[in-house]
């Protein structure tokens, strides 16, 4: 039986992939500046260069990005996650069974499926065997690092044999570590398990880099690259995207009135009412001081308008207690931008967000700027 379309488009994907990776390699070592630097192969190289570029950008509109991981509390996971890869089923048995006595762990018999069980179920490590048909353990520490929006968790390879110069091949690419067959199950655990803690320490530093202090939300550093994320994925699905930004109202005068603690209480309850109302797969970003922003996958302008609304409505059943027998009630602003990659893109998004807060803001207190 003739192989189907699918598995051929797999193999023609992992051989070109695994070219570029080889190709990449070699220029890293220099092995290539020989030929890249020959005046006769020029014109060549520049072929390869726009040829590639537009593979590149042709693809990136079919496949689907990897969005930002929602943040969770390391604490929250009762057990550590541990993802198992071997092509060889009895090994892979055996590995997996002796690791869950310990973790909670998933196991595949493909790089490339490990690779997306990886983005799936953020594993505090990967353990793998170095030598496996099509994309092999090294293949799959580059799939990992792939996703630059969450860390690569680190990766423990287990070598067929005792050989010196494939460990050091392996710790040079950036495993964590490297054990060889036939295993000491005791000197596995141990290894995994100074994996592991790494694994949950990059983890915590990651959240810990998105996250703003004072609210719990994404920080603006998340935000540009959510947006680009849901702009990519409205391309493939046809979908649209939907921005806000949302301004506290009174903020300075609150400040002044009863200070920056209270000035804080009535931030975080903005904070809460967008998170109330908001979707796993919204992302609420504290955007500085008194400003947040909403970026909503899949939602139209209408949509996300009555999202805010929403929002608007939880903020004010909750009054924000400044001292014994007073409370004050919060309010916010905000302007709504919708659109899909094909019309706009992250900066025009933001643009009409911003232009319909500031109309919001003045038809609240015409003649103030």
């Amino acid at each position: 039986m003739a192989p189907s379309a699918l598995v051929l488009g797999e193999r023609h994907l992992q051989a070109l992939w695994m070219s570029l990776r080889d190709a990449m390699e070699a220029l890293r070592r220099g092995d290539l500046d020989v030929l890249v630097n020959d005046s006769k192969l020029v014109s060549l190289a520049q072929s390869l260069v726009a040829d590639a570029r537009q593979f590149s950008e042709a693809l990136e509109m079919h496949v689907e990005p990897v969005l930002v991981a929602p943040l969770a509390p390391i604490q929250a996971q009762v057990r550590p996650r541990v993802l198992v890869v071997d092509d060889e089923p009895t090994a892979l048995d055996a590995m997996t069974a002796l690791l869950s006595k310990s973790y909670d762990v998933t196991s595949s018999s493909k790089a490339i499926d490990a690779a997306q069980l990886a983005r799936e179920r953020a594993p505090d490590a990967v353990v793998t065997d170095l030598c496996m048909p099509g994309v092999d353990g090294l293949g799959l520490l580059d799939l990992l690092r792939a996703n630059t929006l969450t860390p690569a968790p680190p990766l423990l390879v287990i070598s067929p044999r005792v050989d010196g110069v494939a460990r050091n091949q392996a710790l040079e690419r950036g495993a964590f570590d490297c054990l060889s067959r036939p295993l000491d199950e005791a000197e596995l655990l141990a290894r995994l398990s100074r994996a592991v803690q790494y694994g949950q320490q990059l983890k915590r530093e990651h959240t810990l880099q998105l996250t703003d202090d004072l609210t719990g939300v994404y920080n603006r550093r998340a935000l540009h690259a959510s947006l680009q994320d849901a702009l990519c994925a409205s391309a493939r699905r046809k979908e649209c995207v939907a921005l806000a930004l949302v301004d506290q109202d009174g903020l300075k005068q609150l400040n002044d009135r009863f200070g920056h603690a209270v000035g804080d209480q009535c931030i975080v309850a903005v904070a809460k009412a967008l998170l109330a109302v908001s979707r796993a797969t919204d992302v609420v970003v504290r955007h500085g001081g008194d400003e947040f922003a909403v970026v909503m996958p899949n939602t139209t302008l209408e949509g996300a308008q009555k999202m805010l609304e929403r929002a608007s409505a939880a903020l004010a059943e909750r009054r924000v207690t400044v001292g014994p027998g007073l409370d004050v009630q919060v309010s916010f602003s905000y302007g709504v931008a919708a659109g899909s990659a094909g019309t706009f893109d992250s900066n025009a998004l933001l643009s009409f967000a911003d232009a319909a807060l500031y109309a919001m803001k003045r038809q609240r207190a015409p003649g103030r700027q």
